[in-house]
């Protein structure tokens, strides 16, 4: 499929309203960054004042610190994502949401992140799934699928826990058969 076909029934959208909005996300991204970083400084996880905390207290500051620090990423990949939009790699297709509406563009190639989708997961596989969404992806295709069944077998061939774990298994059966032996060696007086 070609989606930037001269001969297309669609002519190539503008990127430039798509770019404009996500350079706004970043910006917005970034004015949440400091409002954030004022609030949830992680130095403060080295003063002494924190060790004075409950567990709970600690443990909500550490979790806000962590959600701070995400945010840097948030604005990393809203501003790449609006280089790649301008360049038109992030033209993804046409979409319409109803038959009686016009076609509209959609620039979610180059998205990296869906921000609701790791902040507010269904469940924990979501969060590797929407987070740094093509490197996973390239992960799952050119690696996991191309090399999953050579690399279990180079860990269970070289892997310590899994050679330990056969050596184990092969001294318990030869342990038991002569602890069987021994304990029926003896005779028990009556």
């Amino acid at each position: 499929m070609q989606i930037w076909s001269p001969t297309a029934a669609m002519p190539p959208p503008s990127p430039y309203k798509f770019a404009i909005f996500a350079v706004f996300k970043g910006f917005l991204y970034m004015a949440i960054y400091r409002y954030l970083m004022i609030h949830f400084a992680i130095h403060k996880l080295s003063e002494p004042e924190y060790l004075e905390w409950g567990f709970w207290h600690r443990a909500g500051y550490q979790y806000l610190c962590a959600f701070t620090a995400r945010w840097k990423y948030y604005i990393v990949w809203s501003l790449s994502e609006a280089s790649m939009i301008i360049s038109g790699f992030g033209f993804s297709g046409w979409t319409k949401a109803s038959p009686s509406q016009e076609q509209q563009p959609k620039w979610t190639r180059a998205q990296n992140v869906d921000i609701l989708r790791v902040e507010l997961p269904k469940s924990a596989v979501d969060i590797p799934q929407y987070w740094n969404i093509h490197v996973g992806i390239w992960l799952r295709h050119c690696i996991h699928f191309a090399f999953y069944p050579s690399v279990c077998i180079f860990w269970v061939l070289v892997s310590p826990g899994w050679v330990g774990s056969g050596l184990a298994g092969l001294l318990s059966v030869h342990l038991e058969e002569l602890s069987e032996k021994v304990v029926l060696s003896f005779e028990l007086p009556c």
